[in-house]
């Protein structure tokens, strides 16, 4: 996990949105509900993650999906797109090995220039806000 955390450190760079601000990922930290989707995100690792020109909504279904699948006890981590997000727009292009479901959002959200929050009922992409 360290290292993986070092190297999303180290790229983060790269996946700044195009608008030059930073990617938003928020928590609820004081909910309970919400530290335990956080945690579950963080503790699902996905064996490989490979995009070349998807959509934001192609790679949030392919990522709701893969925990889904890999979850304990298949529970779910509904992650929901915001209606206020234009359709079609961003063209995301990855290859990931091992990494955490919660890196992988990071990666779509911060390459598509929106953000995300984690609430005890799931996980919203949004759009960033300016105070942001």
């Amino acid at each position: 996990m360290k290292l993986v955390d070092a190297l999303i450190n180290k790229y983060a760079e790269k996946i700044k949105p195009r608008d030059g601000t930073e990617p938003v990922g928020e928590n609820d930290d004081d909910d309970p509900g919400a530290v335990a989707i956080a945690k579950m995100l963080n503790k699902i690792v996905i064996p490989q993650a490979r995009f070349e020109g998807a959509s934001l909504k192609e790679a949030i279904d392919w990522l709701r999906a893969e925990t889904i699948k890999l979850a304990p006890e298949k529970k779910v981590v509904p992650i929901t797109i915001a209606p206020s997000i234009p359709k079609g727009g961003s063209s995301i292009t990855l290859d990931l090995i091992d990494v955490p479901a919660s890196a992988i959002l990071r990666y779509i959200t911060g390459l598509s220039g929106v953000g995300y929050h984690v609430s005890a009922t799931g996980v919203t992409i949004k759009p960033l806000t300016p105070d942001k």
